[in-house]
C-alpha cells in the first residue's frame, strides 16, 4: 500500500490523496447570499502593478503557485461581470433604443455561448480532478455547490429575460426598454455577489489545499495536463486565461501560461483559438466596454479605466 498523500502511478499518471470523512468543520458562514443584492460591481484595485479583482489575493510578492492558478480560472470571470455592469449602468443615458437594443443582442449572444460556457467549464473540471486530489472539508465543499446551484439559477433567469428585451416583430418605446434593462442590472448585480462570494470562498479553501497536497512541479506534471483535457471549449477558455493574465500578472505571466501549454497546443492556440477568441469572445466585451467608456464625460476618467485593465485589448 502507498503511504497517504503520496503519489502513485497507475496506467495514467494519478494523484491519490483521501478525503478523510472525518473532516466536517464548518464552512464559513460569511458568503451567504442576502434575498436581493443591488450593489454597483466594484472595480479593480492596482496593487504593486497588478490589476486585480480578486480581494482575497491583493499582495502580488506573496503569490505562490496555487494562488496564481486560481486568478488564471477566476480573473476572467469577475472582469467580465465588471464590463457587463458597466455597460447597463450607462445605458439608461443612452437615447437610441436602436443602439440599445444592438449592444443588447450582442451582450445575450456573448453570455449564452461564452460566458456560461467558460463559468461551467471551470466549475466542472475544478469539481471532477481537482477535489477528489485535495483535502477540503465536507461542509465547505457542499457550500460552493449550493452556490453554483443558486448560480446556474440566476443564470437562467436572466437567459429569460432576453424573449421580453428581444421579442422580435414588437419595438418598445425608451422607458420600456430602460425599465426591463434595470431588471436585467438587477439581476446580474445577484449574479455578480454570488459569483464574487463563491470565488472567494474557492480561493481561501482550495489555495491552502492545494499547497498542502503538491509542490509546483509536481501540479504541473500530474494535475494541469487533467485540467486541460477536462476543458470542452479550448478555443474560449484557454485564451481567455491567457490574455487576461497579462493584465493581473503582466507579460512575464502570460509567457508563463503560454509556456504550460502542450506542444501542439501551442500552434492550436496561436492558429485557432486566439484568433477565434478575439473575434467572437473579445470583440463583444470590447463593443460593451467601449460604450461604457463614451458615455463618460470626463475623456480622464476613460484613459484610467483603460489603465485599469477593463478593456480587453
Amino acid at each position: 500500500m502507498g503511504v497517504r498523500g503520496e503519489l502513485r502511478r497507475t496506467s495514467s499518471p494519478e494523484v491519490v490523496l483521501p478525503v478523510d470523512p472525518d473532516v466536517t468543520k464548518p464552512a464559513s458562514k460569511t458568503f451567504a447570499i442576502p434575498p436581493t443584492v443591488d450593489t454597483a460591481v466594484p472595480p479593480p484595485s492596482n496593487m504593486n502593478g497588478s490589476v486585480i479583482f480578486s480581494s482575497v489575493f491583493t499582495e502580488k510578492h506573496e503569490w505562490s503557485w496555487s494562488i496564481r492558478f486560481l486568478l488564471a480560472v477566476h480573473e476572467p470571470i469577475r472582469h467580465a461581470l465588471f464590463v457587463t455592469d458597466r455597460f447597463l449602468e450607462q445605458s439608461h443615458r443612452q437615447e437610441q433604443v436602436e443602439t440599445l437594443e444592438r449592444l443588447t443582442q450582442e451582450f445575450f449572444r456573448w453570455f449564452k455561448s461564452h460566458f456560461i460556457e467558460y463559468l461551467k467549464c471551470q466549475h466542472e473540471i475544478k469539481v471532477k480532478v481537482l477535489h477528489p486530489v485535495i483535502k477540503i472539508s465536507v461542509s465547505t465543499t457542499a457550500e460552493i455547490m449550493r452556490s453554483y446551484e443558486g448560480i446556474y439559477g440566476t443564470m437562467d433567469e436572466i437567459l429569460q429575460q432576453e424573449a421580453s428585451l428581444l421579442r422580435k416583430n414588437r419595438r418598445l418605446d425608451r422607458s420600456a426598454w430602460l425599465l426591463r434593462l434595470d431588471s436585467l442590472q438587477k439581476a446580474i448585480r445577484r449574479l455578480n455577489f454570488m459569483l464574487h462570494s463563491v470565488l472567494n470562498l474557492e480561493e481561501t479553501s482550495l489555495h491552502p489545499a492545494m499547497s498542502a497536497a503538491f509542490d509546483e512541479r509536481t501540479f504541473q506534471t500530474h494535475v494541469l495536463p487533467r485540467l486541460f483535457r477536462g476543458i470542452k471549449a479550448k478555443k474560449v477558455i484557454v485564451p481567455w486565461i491567457v490574455e487576461r493574465s497579462k493584465v493581473w500578472g503582466g507579460e512575464e505571466e502570460q509567457k508563463s501560461f503560454k509556456g504550460m501549454l502542450p506542444f501542439s497546443a501551442r500552434f492550436m492556440y496561436k492558429k485557432i483559438w486566439r484568433p477565434y477568441f478575439m473575434s467572437n469572445v473579445a470583440v463583444a466585451m470590447k463593443n460593451l466596454n467601449e460604450f461604457e467608456l463614451a458615455m463618460q464625460d470626463n475623456p480622464y476618467t476613460s484613459r484610467r479605466e483603460d489603465f485599469f485593465g477593463c478593456t480587453v485589448q
